[in-house]
């Protein structure tokens, strides 16, 4: 390719394929360079369905080893950069150079010189401007032959060898042309060794024939493969995903559901028929179905009727040899073995997971009892300094886990009027008092007890010594006298408590019992579903149709099953202490915000509908299609969890149904300017790849291993070593076709305790 135009085909679909080029004398030593100018950008014209890779116009440069495919793409035989900016070498792939566009001249240099301090090294220039750092080539390119490569995709280059440069670097550097022969290699041409061999497998579909392909090209590497599977590894390295799998196709036809009109009508197909035959290569034509019959197989052989063509029918059936047996073995045998490996990863992984977690719960209980302990050694200072026999009684009452008798004492010698609550366990023992002022109206007697004792106020009541009254809070104080002495007996409860007249319990202390986004999401359903069913009974009673009702109780399914909070609790139903231990897990996860921008535009098609009286209309009509996604990660340097404590005695609750929210918080003005900066950058390319975009942001997770972690929105928890037959998702889903799922949910209410709990993280950028 040597000072010649390169030049891109744009017909038949191969305007969405990028070409590749690679030179015939490679360097092995010395340093050197070559050159090329985009003298053209193509911008052929794609139909109104689908949209091709994107950048439309590509260009690709770099150096390669001959065991590498013709096509640049990400293998560990190559390294090169693109005209995006990106650098890649093997799988690694990387932002290090700048753009580069038409009308430029780009030098690409490999230094192979053992004595530089930069050897095994490229380095890119733009009209003899370095726009990149000198990158290293990986290890399994080094001490090799590496050759020139490019691939392209709707561009005209010029290539320039030497012996001169069309733009001078900024130091002294030989071209390939004029290099040293000690330091080049030449490759061997398949095209000059004589007659080019066409070869037609004979085999039986499903027999082992693309397995015997794989084989066969590994010992013969001259041949070059015609099959529709070349035809999609092609378009994958060419920047095209892999077409969804439709009915009907098979190894020999796979599917070409690309949404593209030339990928998906043969034109590539047709292409490459009339184009191989003028290129002098040896190649294996895999069409099963083609060649096992005869009139096909004739068509086929036509086309290579050039003299320099050798034309073979090799038959691929009977027993297979012992190689080919050992060998699909020992395939079998590696899949066996990377599948149990994966297990056994997976299962050591969960193992150091599970150990991880528990040595942060461990440091987690062992800082909050350090930090209790100081907390109370402070408080016992202060008090002891305040001198006095009051004090160092106190002191004791606190060494006893008896906190806030200071206004008992204070109540007793200053002789004002109040209630003296004293309480006792079962047996006997004083456990704390509390003084109640003269008048009080509202008094929390149970949280105050709570807090002296460390309970939770749901887990136990208090019973009076005389009359056996439950005690609920205010309502004993407020109906006794309020002078004297009330002696009460605390008594654990054992069945199931109530925490509020919403049901819902307070798992972080300083978020609000009256947050229950869960609640509001059901009242929303429960408000459209019975617009819904009004609405439906209206045209049930007008016409007497019954495609409403099916509508509704669609609607209906659609609610229970995948847009209530209930069921996803259900999905991950597990024991209470797995999800306090799921909650550290998600509180030892790394947060990373990201910012996603979906492109996308509506296009106006056209159908052909039938009417009732037989006749042909066309309807018109838009359609949404998305193009392509954009993320911008926020590097984050540190971070830190601002989630709090889960508060103790959940063990008291039967049944625990949890709702979990995850918000995030820049931590500095610099690490929001990033972040603004990332919404604007992607909010230009988004407008620059479509008509239309939507911008969200999200948090995503990563587990101290590295791996990426799922946060779920809701959870249920039970305590108990069996669960009744009517928890769980099954009987649910039951009960929601027989139309009992709100029953269900009622009955779950009434038994189960709803928690909030918001995941806080604050970060800072690198």
């Amino acid at each position: 390719m040597d000072n010649k135009m390169l030049m891109a085909l744009t017909e038949g679909g191969l305007q969405h394929l990028a070409a590749g080029a690679r030179a015939n004398v490679g360097v092995k030593a010395g340093r050197y360079a070559y050159e090329l100018k985009i003298m053209e950008a193509l911008n052929p014209a794609e139909a109104a369905q689908g949209r091709g890779p994107q950048p439309k116009q590509l260009v690709r440069v770099g150096f390669s080893t001959a065991a590498s495919p013709l096509l640049l793409a990400d293998n560990e035989e190559a390294a090169f950069f693109d005209s995006e900016g990106w650098f890649t070498a093997g799988k690694l792939r990387q932002k290090k150079s700048q753009l580069f566009t038409r009308d430029q001249t780009v030098a690409v240099v490999l230094n192979l010189d053992a004595s530089s301090e930069l050897a095994n090294t490229m380095s890119i220039f733009r009209d003899g401007v370095r726009i990149s750092e000198p990158q290293p080539i990986p290890e399994s390119m080094r001490n090799k032959t590496l050759f020139p490569h490019i691939s392209y995709r709707n561009v005209s280059l010029q290539i320039n060898m030497g012996p001169d440069l069309l733009k001078p670097l900024p130091f002294e550097c030989r071209m390939l042309q004029s290099a040293a022969a000690a330091d080049v290699a030449e490759a061997k041409d398949p095209g000059k060794s004589g007659r080019c061999e066409v070869l037609v497998p004979v085999g039986v579909p499903d027999e082992g024939t693309f397995e015997w392909l794989d084989d066969y090209l590994t010992k013969h590497p001259s041949f070059v493969e015609l099959s529709d599977r070349k035809i999609q590894d092609w378009a994958a390295s060419s920047g095209l995903p892999r077409p969804r799998i439709m009915g009907g196709a098979c190894n020999d036809k796979p599917s070409f559901a690309y949404n593209l009109p030339t990928m998906e009508d043969g034109s590539i197909q047709r292409v490459i028929k009339a184009m191989t035959p003028m290129v002098p290569r040896n190649y294996l034509i895999m069409e099963v179905k083609s060649n096992l019959v005869k009139e096909e197989r004739m068509e086929i052989l036509q086309r290579y009727s050039s003299p320099h063509f050798k034309k073979t029918a090799l038959v691929v059936m009977g027993e297979p040899s012992e190689e080919f047996k050992q060998k699909t073995w020992n395939r079998i045998l590696a899949e066996k073995q990377s599948k149990v490996d994966a297990e056994w990863k997976a299962k050591k992984a969960a193992s150091q997971r599970a150990r991880e977690l528990q040595e942060l719960r461990k440091k987690a209980e062992e800082q909050r009892r350090k930090k209790l302990e100081e907390a109370r050694k402070k408080e016992e200072e202060a008090k002891k300094a305040e001198g006095g026999e009051d004090a160092a009684m106190e002191a004791k009452d606190e060494d006893q886990g008896i906190f806030g008798r200071s206004r008992f004492w204070q109540m007793r010698d200053e002789g004002r009027k109040g209630l003296f609550v004293h309480v006792s366990n079962l047996a006997g023992e004083e456990l704390c008092s509390v003084g109640v002022p003269g008048n009080t109206k509202n008094c929390d007697l149970k949280g105050a007890i709570s807090r002296q004792l460390g309970l939770y106020p749901y887990s136990f009541k208090l019973i009076t010594l005389v009359s056996g009254a439950t005690v609920e809070g205010c309502d004993l104080v407020s109906s006794i006298s309020q002078n004297g002495r009330l002696d009460v007996t605390l008594v654990k409860i054992d069945g199931i408590p109530t925490p509020d007249s919403h049901g819902y319990l307070q798992l972080q202390p300083d978020w609000s019992k009256c947050a229950a986004p869960s609640s509001d999401q059901t009242r929303c359903a429960t408000r459209v579903l019975a617009l819904l069913v009004a609405l439906v009974a209206v045209l049930f009673v007008l016409d007497g149709s019954y495609c409403g009702l099916l509508l509704v109780y669609a609607v209906y399914l659609l609610e229970a099953l995948f847009l209530n909070p209930t069921a996803r609790g259900l999905l991950r139903l597990k024991h209470t202490d797995r999800i306090m231990d799921y909650i550290e897990e998600v509180k030892a996860c790394r947060p990373i915000p990201e910012v996603q921008a979906r492109c996308y535009h509506h296009e106006r098609r056209t159908r052909v509908a039938t009417k009732p009286n037989g006749g042909i209309s066309t309807v018109v009509y838009t359609k949404r299609v998305d193009t392509a996604t954009f993320t911008e990660r926020l590097q984050v340097q540190r971070w830190a969890d601002l989630s709090g404590e889960v508060v103790e005695g959940l063990s008291y609750f039967p049944l625990l149904q949890v709702h979990f929210k995850l918000k995030w918080q820049a931590a500095d003005d610099e690490t929001r300017r990033t972040h603004e900066q990332q919404q604007h950058r992607l909010r230009a390319r988004a407008a620059n790849a479509d008509t239309s975009y939507d911008i969200t942001d999200s948090v995503r997770l990563v587990d101290p291993a590295g791996r990426s972690f799922r946060l779920y929105s809701d959870m249920i928890g039970t305590t108990g070593d069996s669960l009744p037959l009517w928890l769980g998702f099954w009987p649910y889903v039951v009960s929601s076709i027989l139309g009992l799922s709100w029953p269900y949910r009622y009955w779950l209410a009434k038994h189960a305790v709803k928690g909030d709990f918001t995941f806080f993280k604050r970060v800072w950028s690198a």
